[in-house]
């Protein structure tokens, strides 16, 4: 007898994947250089009257910190009033109409003086708007709401609380929505 006769063979084929491994370095870039706008700015934005008044509001943006904190001191309204007169083509804003837009700015709950950081510190509303990335305002506007009597931000909601809002039908007759996406 024969040993072949008593071993049972079969073939099997099999797919192979052959996989290679690349390892590279890949450069992306990332833009620092912007400040995140939220909807509800619309609402405090009503509240501010004087053009100044807005474009001392886009210099703070520019120049607040990842905190949303601004110092405004005599460097800070220098570098305003060279920017302005280089952009603007006209003599300098006088230093009350320098803080005439400010106090509006306040009013508006667009910043607010920290008293406990020194003069002339301010913080931006982080409810309209933040320069750093989405968590951390998450966290401040978290720890921001924890601080008794302390609060910093505004949430401009709060400004249509007890008013009759209009259906949303009626304000899309003025806003198109995917013109704001």
């Amino acid at each position: 007898m024969e040993l072949s006769s008593f071993t049972r063979t079969a073939k099997v084929t099999t797919r192979k994947e052959k996989i290679n491994i690349d390892r590279t370095t890949e450069t992306v870039e990332v833009d620092i250089d912007f400040t995140q706008m939220y909807n509800c700015f619309c609402l405090l934005s009503f509240r501010i009257n004087n053009g100044t008044s807005f474009q001392l509001l886009f210099f703070i943006l520019k120049n607040m910190d990842k905190n949303n904190i601004i110092k405004i001191d005599k460097e800070f309204k220098e570098r305003f009033y060279s920017l302005y007169q280089l952009v603007a083509n006209k003599k300098a804003i006088s230093e009350p109409s320098f803080y005439s837009a400010l106090k509006e700015l306040v009013r508006a709950d667009v910043i607010k003086p920290i008293e406990k950081k020194g003069r002339g510190v301010y913080v931006v509303n982080a409810y309209v708007l933040w320069k750093d990335d989405k968590q951390r305002r998450i966290d401040f506007l978290g720890s921001d709401s924890s601080k008794k009597g302390a609060k910093f931000s505004f949430n401009p909601v709060r400004l249509l609380e007890g008013k009759e809002i209009p259906e949303e039908r009626v304000l899309n007759e003025y806003i198109d929505i995917t013109e704001i996406e």
